[in-house]
């Protein structure tokens, strides 16, 4: 067998009601993983832990082929995290408390709105580590696969004390273009480098294409037109805000932007000025000047975007 299906058939020994293997994970679960767990293009989802109240999936462990996925709640000691089997595999893993696990300090496991018992995923991140580090004693000599390595085109993104990732160079750059993404106070890293680097500092990362020029304004336009034009050029469109934006606006500080911003990604937007309101959560008057000095363009995936009232 495969590397991973190896790790499959490992994580198909166990059953829960709050954990589900393969083509058992529900679709609406599986989605939301991806969503709110930032699962890039290409990893594949081996099995799920739900640690969620409701059942929605958003937050938990995702267990894939190149790694380990965290989406923990706010109780957690880490919220969103990755860690590669190569590190995995020399990881001293214990209990924090009754239902967190330290896998390592940036990887945290919380489990407290899952029904599945600490002990039980324990058992389930020894096995995983047994066989990583049980080689070719445990796995057959002619069909053992290695640890698949990180390609030299995937990075590993770092926020905030958090890490994300792997990404390609094409998804990295989507985020920045696309404002999910902020390059002057990310850091990113892959193999060959000898230290993380802010986003904005890399080549790759600062040749894109460039944009196009404004259109010509006509020589007789009235005074009170390019007032209006220069106006509307300093309107800040809520859907593309970066927080260096969003800080500018009366009473959002760096905690509310943060959380707006995750909310767009997960949304893929804002569609009204009542989701807007809802997530900045400010005062009347304030949001009042906020609505005044913005707009909201829907996002879409070509042409041009649709402005929307309140």
């Amino acid at each position: 067998m495969s590397f991973v299906e190896d790790l499959f058939e490992i994580c198909s020994q166990y059953t829960n009601d709050s954990y589900y293997v393969g083509a058992e994970i529900p679709e609406k679960k599986f989605n939301n993983v991806v969503t709110e767990f930032l699962i890039p293009s290409g990893e594949e989802i081996l099995a799920v832990v739900d640690a969620t109240v409701f059942g929605s999936c958003k937050n938990g462990l995702a267990i894939c082929s190149g790694g380990m996925y965290v989406n923990n709640s706010w109780t957690g000691r880490t919220r969103r995290s990755f860690i590669s089997w190569e590190e995995f595999k020399y990881a001293d893993i214990g209990k924090l408390d009754r239902y967190e696990i330290e896998v390592t300090p940036n990887f945290t496991i919380n489990i407290a709105g899952s029904s599945m018992k600490q002990n039980v995923l324990m058992e389930i991140l020894y096995q995983l580590q047994s066989y990583l580090n049980a080689g070719e004693a445990v796995r057959d000599n002619d069909e053992a696969s290695p640890i698949p390595e990180q390609q030299d085109n995937q990075w590993m993104l770092a926020y905030d004390g958090q890490q994300y990732g792997p990404y390609t160079t094409q998804d990295v750059i989507g985020m920045i273009r696309s404002n999910q993404l902020n390059k002057d106070v990310t850091y990113a890293w892959k193999q060959g480098m000898e230290q993380w680097e802010i986003v904005g500092s890399l080549s790759a990362f600062t040749q894109q294409p460039p944009s196009a020029p404004p259109p010509p304004i006509s020589l007789n336009v009235s005074k009170a037109s390019e007032k209006e034009l220069v106006q509307e050029e300093q309107i800040i469109d809520l859907n593309q805000a970066s927080i260096k934006d969003l800080l500018g606006l009366p009473g959002v500080d760096l905690a509310i932007a943060q959380r707006f911003i995750e909310e767009r990604v997960r949304r893929n937007g804002y569609t009204n000025y009542q989701e807007v309101r809802a997530m900045l959560n400010v005062q009347p008057h304030e949001f009042e000047e906020i609505k005044e000095s913005t707009k909201l363009i829907a996002l879409s995936t070509g042409g041009t975007g649709r402005v929307i009232d309140f």
